[in-house]
């Protein structure tokens, strides 16, 4: 991942433009995370930690996905690995092709 530091200032300048809520995603799995979660335009969570956790998920439906499903088999690194499929395709899909030029 290249610095925004290394960008040409007009480059630079348009990144600054981004915002979380229109342009991140995460992964998180607790309450702690709660917070980022909501900022990001969309959230992806291998699993369910807590009831207060639950509650979020079932309030924000539409912002906070779950990637565990037992009847698929995706659980535990399972569901984090899916969790990181899922954000890699959308990047790949809204960017094009995802490359490390650090």
């Amino acid at each position: 991942v290249k610095s925004m530091q290394s960008e040409p200032a007009d480059q630079t300048d348009s990144c600054k433009s981004l915002t979380l809520p229109e342009n991140a995603v995460c992964m998180c799995d607790d309450d702690n995370d709660l917070e980022m979660a909501l900022a990001c335009s969309h959230a992806y969570l291998p699993s369910v930690t807590s009831s207060s956790m639950a509650h979020t998920v079932r309030e924000n439906e539409g912002k906070l996905t779950v990637t565990e499903d037992i009847s698929k088999g995706l659980l535990e690194t399972i569901a984090t690995d899916e969790a990181l499929r899922i954000i890699l395709a959308r990047v790949k899909e809204e960017y094009g092709t995802v490359t490390d030029e650090s």
